[in-house]
């Protein structure tokens, strides 16, 4: 019995084939999008209609008729039913079998990738993304269900076999090797590590990319540079890599408003930026805070604090904003910024002190009392020397006499010229 299937069902299968036929990587990505795409709407109704064999005698009688005997069409043949049957599953909001369905898609599409040249990575690149994408949605309804959630971390061992055959391409020419895909799913897999809250397992990619023979990073698309790098920058943030966090992240920052990111992308770069840059005595400007009220309402207490030496305001914004700063992994390193307040503070003490070079450390104790910290002599004594050591402060503690003796030449010196960098 002949089957029945709609025209565009057919028409979605023929065009498959001539993309394939052709290597249209373009036209063949779009075609393999499962989360939002035009071409999804057209045939979603006709695949309610159909069974899986029904899927396997469309797509093999239309590739047949483009090109009898055809390797490439036979080879992606089972590709096609895979992807049709995920967009079945979607299209039914069986989510889970979807997303378990997209990782066997993306199994067979890695298979074919690995005997063939870079003109398929843009595929591959889509069917990578959407393999997160349904494991993201198949874990919350997992959990909603109170079953083990675990499809993203199949998802991720999935996208490491992807990034396994860019990065060890060594038979391809330069031009036409599956390397130019390295640093696109090298970002991609750390993006999902960092999702599972398994950081450390970056450290494996940036192994590999150390240990292989990749062309410069400068020679790969801006994209690709600015995503990955962003990932390097907060890999560094949060192993307290100020320095090197501060390089990638302003690097990434310039790119984005030349290339004219989103703004949520800004964001994130600048709720690391910022403390980073604060940690280096530079405070981002009110011009800076009004562009982006989302940032304001975050940073703008700690930096009214630090400039009036207002710890009680400082240690205030710390209680309050708790929550939203170690949701933004960013907690620590605002902790960090409070000496930069209390130096403000006790320089305040020594003007009000008419700029005396000797001063008794009880004094700045009283101070921090007033200013709603209550601090014995010793951590006193503890937090000046600091201070001293890391260049807030020049001068010297006598610790006998209980003196701070300062500096006669600029005791405190411009933020500018400090850093809390270790």
């Amino acid at each position: 019995m002949a089957l029945r299937y709609g025209v565009r069902l057919g028409e979605y299968v023929r065009e498959v084939g001539q993309a394939i036929l052709d290597q249209n990587p373009l036209l063949l990505a779009n075609y393999l999008k499962c989360v939002a795409d035009d071409h999804l709407a057209k045939i979603r109704n006709e695949l309610l209609h159909q069974t899986i064999s029904d899927l396997d005698n469309i797509v093999f009688s239309y590739f047949s008729r483009l090109e009898k005997n055809s390797k490439p069409l036979h080879d992606w043949a089972p590709i096609i039913v895979a992807h049709l049957s995920v967009v079945y599953h979607i299209t039914t909001d069986d989510i889970i079998r979807a997303a378990t369905l997209q990782r066997s898609l993306c199994d067979l599409l890695h298979d074919y990738f690995q005997s063939q040249s870079n003109w398929l990575l843009k595929c591959v690149y889509v069917v990578n993304r959407d393999v997160t994408a349904l494991a993201i949605q198949a874990d919350e309804e997992l959990r909603s269900k109170g079953k083990k959630a675990n499809m993203l971390e199949d998802a991720a061992r999935t996208i490491n076999k992807a990034f396994t055959y860019c990065i060890t391409d060594r038979f391809s020419l330069l031009e036409e090797s599956r390397r130019w895909g390295t640093y696109y799913i090298s970002a991609l897999l750390m993006k999902t590590y960092f999702r599972l809250k398994q950081i450390n397992l970056c450290s494996n990619i940036l192994k590999a990319i150390a240990a292989s023979d990749l062309p410069e990073l400068r020679e790969y698309p801006l994209s690709h540079q600015i995503t990955f790098r962003y990932f390097l920058g907060i890999l560094a943030f949060k192993n307290e890599e100020f320095i090197k966090a501060e390089i990638d992240l302003s690097f990434v920052l310039e790119r984005m408003i030349v290339d004219g990111s989103r703004l949520e992308k800004k964001l994130l770069v600048l709720t690391h930026l910022i403390p980073i840059k604060m940690l280096s005595g530079i405070l981002p400007t009110h011009r800076m805070l009004q562009k982006y009220p989302l940032l304001a309402d975050i940073f703008a207490p700690f930096i009214s604090a630090i400039k009036t030496g207002n710890v009680r305001l400082y240690d205030e914004s710390l209680n309050k904003e708790q929550k939203e700063l170690i949701q933004r992994g960013v907690y620590l390193v605002i902790e960090k910024c409070r000496s930069l307040c209390v130096r403000v503070l006790f320089k305040k003490v020594w003007l009000i002190l008419e700029k005396s070079s000797k001063i008794q450390m009880s004094v700045f104790q009283k101070a921090l009392h007033m200013a709603g910290t209550d601090v014995d002599g010793a951590e006193v004594e503890c937090m000046l020397a600091n201070m001293i050591d890391k260049g807030y402060i020049k001068g010297y503690l006598s610790h006998e006499l209980q003196y701070v003796v300062l500096s006669q030449r600029d005791p405190f010196p411009a933020f500018s010229s400090i850093s809390l960098f270790d």
